[in-house]
């Protein structure tokens, strides 16, 4: 499969994708929040797609509440969340720029 990126757009195109990213980009900001106000709960991993290690938050937060293993996650994701909104807004980007190489039928 060929690497795709921007450069492979047209000026429309990239306009296209540029305006999709506005809808589908996770916000730093948002995910912070989530953070501190559902954090225990696995809420900003929700919000950021992670479901499999929110889920995992919240059976431990639900089973053990307050657990030690879950303030040091918290700790932990107060570092690690810029890279998982990173991750998420980049897969966004290639998912959206691969759609319109198919829409045109480069694929």
């Amino acid at each position: 499969m060929k690497l795709i990126n921007r450069m492979d757009l047209s000026e429309k195109e990239l306009l296209i994708v540029s305006a999709e990213m506005q809808y589908k980009k996770k916000h730093l900001t948002v995910s912070y929040l989530l953070l501190f106000i559902t954090g225990i709960f696995g809420g900003h991993r929700f919000y950021n797609r992670r479901y499999g290690t929110a889920v995992t938050q919240l059976i431990l937060t639900i089973t053990f509440f307050l657990s030690p293993i879950t303030l040091i996650w918290l700790i932990f994701d107060l570092y690690y969340i810029l890279e998982i909104v990173e991750e998420n807004n980049e897969e966004a980007e290639k998912l959206l720029i691969n759609k319109c190489i198919k829409a045109r039928g480069a694929i």
